[in-house]
């Protein structure tokens, strides 16, 4: 998928190139037969559409091996949790391309590649002729075309996720009931992905335990496995999986997605609380260089931490050893905040109550204007 991503910005510059060098020497008329034609439309149409055929047979290779994955893993954890050998029966290869082919929201994925072609194809081309017309760069064009083309792939890797984890999800829920009616004594438990990024509402479903047949419910809706709701802001790029029971046997370990260690088993909101009280034990009573102790930490410091990837180790350096500490600075309401800027890590302070308020990742091009400066005393 990344592949042909990048081979579509390499083909879309190359033309680009091309009219950034030819466009000056056109004359006024000319430029409007240009635009008139759509021949730089034309160009990164072609391009895309031949690219296109490539990225749907990806992301329907990826879901129907996700398919396979989720139906034979139930039997996997079966036997090897039982310690017993299961006649294991094969799964149908029409039976998983149904699942793959079959409509989301009333649209199968070639119908929604397809718009999301014709979105990036519309974009570029406004971008490029945009460009031209005001006499941009290629460089500064290139780069608005990049832009576009990495927000296209985003997209593209979120249908990826979403449409494999769909096909999984469905494909263990066939093969769980399969184990249920050859009289295996079993349920289901919800299993959240165990880091900042996990939706509010699935963290309260964590732990959830059902029937194997019966639904998971939250926020009036309703479904059998982790992206069956049929609701985009339930199912879209849902990472939630679920761990079957049997015989009142459940799993006594887990990943811990922040560290890649196993733990012991707990839900989301035990884990969470014991990762922010490892944060409090860590941070709290820190002094800035100007003077300013820590002594609290923001209610939703941990999930903005882990939502932008920030880790605990950056914030405590940016705390002892900023590289820039900006003056104080109020709200509408007339909080105050100071910010400290670190090589990895921007957080605000409250200097009057030593509150980090929010954090952020500092970006590499901040911090190398904030060493240069420092380096030749504009700082």
């Amino acid at each position: 998928m990344f592949n042909t991503y990048r081979q579509i910005l390499i083909d879309i510059k190359k033309k680009l190139y091309i009219f950034t060098q030819n466009y000056p020497n056109l004359s006024f008329s000319s430029r409007l037969e240009v635009e008139r034609l759509f021949h730089v439309a034309d160009e990164i149409d072609a391009i895309l559409s031949t690219s296109s055929d490539s990225i749907e047979n990806t992301i329907k290779d990826y879901s129907a091996g996700q398919a396979e994955q989720g139906y034979y893993g139930v039997w996997y954890s079966l036997e090897q949790s039982q310690d017993i050998t299961i006649q294991i029966p094969l799964i149908n290869h029409d039976y998983v391309m149904n699942l793959v082919n079959a409509p989301v929201a009333g649209k199968r994925l070639s119908k929604r590649l397809y718009e999301r072609r014709n979105e990036l194809a519309k974009n570029v081309t406004n971008n490029i002729i945009q460009g031209l017309f005001e006499g941009k760069s290629y460089a500064e064009i290139a780069k608005r075309v990049s832009n576009e083309t990495e927000a296209s792939y985003k997209n593209a890797m979120r249908i990826v996720v979403t449409e494999g984890g769909r096909t999984s999800s469905i494909a263990q829920q066939s093969s769980s009931e399969h184990a249920r009616s050859l009289g295996i004594d079993m349920q289901k438990r919800w299993l959240a992905t165990l880091d900042g990024k996990t939706r509010n509402d699935h963290r309260d479903l964590d732990g959830q335990t059902v029937d194997i047949d019966a639904e998971f419910k939250i926020n009036g809706h309703s479904a059998k496995q982790p992206r069956m709701f049929g609701v985009a802001s339930e199912d879209v790029r849902c990472r939630c999986t679920t761990v079957n029971i049997v015989n009142g046997i459940a799993p006594e370990t887990r990943m811990d997605n922040e560290t890649g260690t196993i733990i012991k088993r707990k839900n989301y909101n035990e884990w969470l609380d014991n990762k922010k009280n490892q944060a409090a034990d860590a941070i709290i009573g820190l002094k800035t260089p100007d003077g300013i102790t820590i002594n609290e930490l923001s209610a939703h410091l941990y999930d903005r931490k882990s939502e932008r990837s920030v880790d605990i180790k950056s914030i405590i350096r940016t705390v002892k050893y900023p590289i820039k500490v900006d003056s104080i600075k109020y709200d509408s309401q007339g909080r105050p905040s100071k910010k400290y800027i670190g090589d990895y890590a921007t957080i605000a302070i409250n200097p009057d109550n030593g509150r980090i308020i929010t954090v952020y990742p500092t970006t590499s091009k901040r911090r190398r204007k904030i060493r240069r400066g420092s380096a030749d005393g504009t700082l």
